[in-house]
């Protein structure tokens, strides 16, 4: 199957578009890890708005399954 120039360059358009959410999904992938690590290994940090190490866990898990 055979695609029109303007067909390609949508197809072109969209590929990009897909790659650049992969690459912010795996940015914010390296936030949140980045966080739970921070959190983990200071729980009584100020910043840690009265959540656990394990709540952020938790949550961390919460929003992966409602991501998917």
């Amino acid at each position: 199957m055979s695609s029109s120039p303007l067909q390609a360059g949508k197809i072109k358009i969209i590929k990009q578009h897909y790659e650049d959410l992969e690459s912010r999904k795996a940015d914010l992938e390296a936030i949140i890890k980045a966080t739970e690590r921070f959190h983990s290994a200071n729980a009584n940090n100020p910043l840690s708005f009265g959540l656990t190490p394990e709540m952020y866990k938790y949550l961390q898990k919460a929003i992966k399954k409602d991501a998917s």
